[in-house]
């Protein structure tokens, strides 16, 4: 529940109007903060402030347009029920009301006749604000933007100052909105809808960061440290400890400018993007060309979690299959947020669980499946918490062939249980860990060295034969995987020589139950050229080339 109402939070926006009297050197600002946004109600407060703090409101007649389509407002409407004023109404003034002339114009009416002069409300200096009136729209469509705007379409609509019969004119309309963003303890995925008054320096929207942790971009297929921030793109940021930023705390409290939602650019492959100032569900996103969208949308809060809408300050990966924009659709309240089913009920389950308490889910497909709609994305900085199969994916045809599952930055002890699945976990030797387990059935892991589980499924066979793979990637740089077969119960030796015969480097030399195995070859420090790897089992002695290309 707290969550949620954070990301209601989120929604609550203010439209800011700037507007400049035409003979003393005042300006004055207006703005609407949306106080509630739901499926059937909109209720604004409109505000007021002035560069001086010392002149006084004595009369206006202010008219705000609205669509339609998206609010109404009753013809007749009622003060304290329709509208409620502040600081405006009684006293010096006559009595303040809103009505509504026309279908889709509303006019706040204040009045301080002139015999009153340098006796209406002082109006407070920025940043500081003056409430003027709450207004009770309802909405009529929810994913339509309200369209708020300040109109002069008379020379006798407008602001005037209690000292002075000179009309104040209309000036720059420009919007702002409040912003919520609860971030966790460690890496989050983040991003920045809008323009933050003091700056866009990544210590200005989260002075809370790790200090000895940069803030990264994805620029291609790489991670990039930035200083600045840019609407549109998201990021990596590591935090210390839990928090909840909001503007009137750490950001400014007249809240963040709105901008245009124009469309992000993005590439081929996976894009790290950011959201604007409204929660859209990431089923309505759209592409230029269309049907770019590839695979499942995710955040990153703890582990990787599918998205179902993309939140205002939150950052999420876009799998695309071609360059091309991702367009944002407009609206005033959060969609329904209906999950879609990715994973079938049937599906076994393999939940690992750190002692931290974060915990991560990998799917056994058994059937048919685009395996490659279920890529995750890029591997998260550092010692972020991270678990997925040896492919990358999180979900797997276990009985295909045998997998690897790669665990970064956990928290020993770690559980490992099995659900609608029996499988056999082995670590890279056989020696440390080799559990059968079926169904409902868990294994703790307290060694430490162990960052890697090999499967074999209840539908995988002890190998007939020993056997040797070819390499992958070749040609590599600098590592490549190299998988090999024991039939049963071996003294195993793999090794690497260069092309003279020269020993280069020795990965297994050791006692090995049956069974596959796959082991990573990093080759940094060597130079370009083809290798030799041979693997000696008892009798069995196999030798494969491999390209290092630097």
């Amino acid at each position: 529940m707290e969550r949620n109402m954070m990301r209601f939070n989120a929604l609550v926006g203010i439209i800011l109007f700037c507007f400049t009297f035409s003979v003393l050197p005042t300006t004055i600002n207006g703005r609407f903060t949306v106080l509630n946004s739901t499926s059937s109600t909109f209720t604004v407060l409109f505000q007021v402030n002035t560069n001086t703090g010392i002149d006084d409101l004595g009369g206006t007649t202010i008219v705000f347009g609205f669509d339609t389509a998206a609010i109404s407002f009753t013809s007749t409407p009622v003060s304290n029920v329709d509208y409620i004023f502040h600081n405006f109404s009684g006293g010096n003034y006559s009595s303040a009301t809103v009505t509504k002339p026309m279908k889709n114009r509303i006019w706040v009416n204040i009045d301080l006749p002139f015999v009153n002069s340098n006796n209406g409300t002082v109006i407070s200096s920025s940043p500081q604000w003056t409430d003027v009136v709450t207004i009770n729209f309802d909405v009529e469509n929810p994913n339509i933007t309200p369209g708020l705007s300040w109109l002069l379409t008379s020379s006798f609509w407008g602001i005037y100052d209690a000292d002075n019969t000179t009309l104040w004119e209309t000036g720059i309309f420009e919007g702002n909105f409040g912003l919520v963003v609860e971030v966790d303890d460690g890496w989050n995925t983040v991003s920045v809808p809008g323009i933050n008054a003091d700056g866009q320096g990544v210590n200005i929207w989260w002075p809370g960061k790790d200090p000895a942790s940069s803030v990264f971009k994805m620029l291609g297929a790489t991670y990039t440290p930035v200083t600045t921030t840019i609407p549109g793109e998201g990021y990596w940021m590591k935090h210390f400890g839990a928090n909840v930023y909001n503007t009137g705390d750490e950001w400014p409290e007249g809240g963040i400018q709105i901008i245009p939602n124009d469309p992000i650019i993005a590439g081929a492959g996976w894009n790290l993007i950011g959201g604007y100032e409204i929660v859209v569900e990431t089923s309505s996103l759209t592409t230029t060309p269309t049907g770019l969208i590839s695979g499942i949308i995710y955040s990153y809060s703890d582990n990787y979690q599918i998205a179902t809408t993309l939140e205002p300050g939150r950052g999420y990966f876009v799998k695309l299959n071609g360059a091309g924009q991702i367009n944002m659709p407009g609206g005033i309240a959060k969609g329904s947020g209906e999950l879609v089913e990715h994973f079938n009920e049937d599906w076994g389950r393999i939940i690992i669980t750190d002692n931290a308490k974060k915990n991560f889910t990998l799917y056994a497909v058994n059937e048919e499946t685009d395996l490659e709609f279920y890529e995750l994305p890029p591997i998260p900085p550092e010692d972020a918490f991270d678990i997925r199969f040896g492919s990358g994916r999180i979900a797997e045809n276990l009985k295909s062939e045998n997998h690897t599952i790669e665990m970064r930055g956990i928290a020993y002890p770690v559980t490992v249980k099995v659900e609608n699945l029996s499988i056999t976990l082995q670590d890279e030797s056989g020696n440390k860990l080799n559990a059968d387990l079926s169904s409902g059935e868990a294994i703790n892991i307290t060694n430490e060295s162990i960052h890697r589980l090999f499967i074999l499924s209840d539908k995988s066979e002890t190998p007939i034969s020993y056997t040797l793979e070819q390499n992958y990637p070749n040609p590599f740089n600098p590592t490549t995987t190299i998988k090999f077969a024991v039939n049963k119960d071996s003294n195993v030796n793999l090794s690497i020589y260069n092309v003279l015969g020269e020993l280069v480097s020795t990965l297994v030399d050791e006692q090995m139950k049956a069974g596959y195995y796959e082991y990573e070859f990093n080759a940094s420090n060597l130079a370009s050229g083809i290798y030799i790897y041979r693997i000696k089992a008892d009798d069995f002695v196999e030798t494969k080339k491999m390209v290092l290309l630097k």
